[in-house]
């Protein structure tokens, strides 16, 4: 009877051993989960998945940003420049002479001439003008004359070869006594056009203001004035004042 029992328990002890091999492995298996079984699985789709990528911009510029209708009217408007007109609203802020008389100031000094040979407006056809210009003399003997001249055509009747707008301030004193020989001051400038640049002595029309106020004509002109002739500079040159009342 011992040896029966004997017999029977070793297969008892055989298969205990065996079990333990199979949970050792099992235990081995488990570890092997962590990272290569279904629980690895799990965790990696639990987890975020990454932002895409950006796509690249595109190659083309970008549109500019459009300007509101307030600001563009402002810079564009598509209009053309105003033609010029021979009267003005007001004189430069010169202090008229007597009427039939003319007052020059250039070079620190200041000549009147009480004899003016012309002044007024006049409307030929499509051409508006203003002339005026006088003699005078200087306590030497010495001859003295100027002249103011405004033309402004008709955008649409200018005569080939002429301005639509045309200025010219004109002083001319005689270099000695007697010699006939005159210093001229000239300040010469014209616009072909409305709206082009101005060509000549300066970059600025109108010079010459002219106001009619109820018939009575007057006209005054401030502009750098040039020497024609190096050599004959008794008339002087530098900013040049006149004042006319016709």
């Amino acid at each position: 009877m011992t040896r029966r029992s004997s017999r029977a328990a070793r297969p008892a002890a055989g298969a205990l051993v065996t079990a333990a091999l199979v949970l050792g492995l099992a235990a081995c298996g488990g570890d092997d989960a962590g990272t290569d079984g279904p629980g690895a699985d799990a965790e990696a789709v639990a987890e975020p998945e990454p932002e895409p990528e950006p796509e690249p911009e595109s190659e083309s510029e970008p549109e500019p940003e459009r300007e509101s209708e307030a600001e563009g009217a402002g810079e564009v408007s598509g209009e053309p420049a105003e033609p010029a007109t021979l009267l003005a609203d007001e004189l430069h802020p010169i202090e008229l002479p007597e009427p039939g008389t003319a007052r020059v100031t250039l070079a620190g000094e200041t000549y009147v001439f009480e004899r003016l040979g012309a002044c007024g407006v006049s409307q030929i056809g499509e051409r508006s003008s203003f002339t005026a210009d006088g003699f005078g003399e200087l306590p030497d003997g010495s001859d003295l004359y100027f002249s103011l001249n405004r033309l402004v055509f008709d955008v649409d009747s200018i005569p080939t070869g002429q301005d639509h707008e045309w200025d010219l301030m004109q002083l001319a004193v005689e270099q000695e006594s007697g010699g006939g020989m005159s210093s001229n001051a000239w300040h010469d400038t014209a616009r072909a056009m409305p709206g082009e640049p101005v060509r000549g002595d300066g970059d600025t029309l109108p010079v010459i203001l002219v106001v009619d106020d109820g018939g009575e004509i007057s006209a005054t002109a401030v502009a750098e004035m040039r020497l024609s002739m190096s050599d004959l500079d008794r008339a002087g040159e530098g900013i040049g004042e006149f004042a006319v009342s016709c």
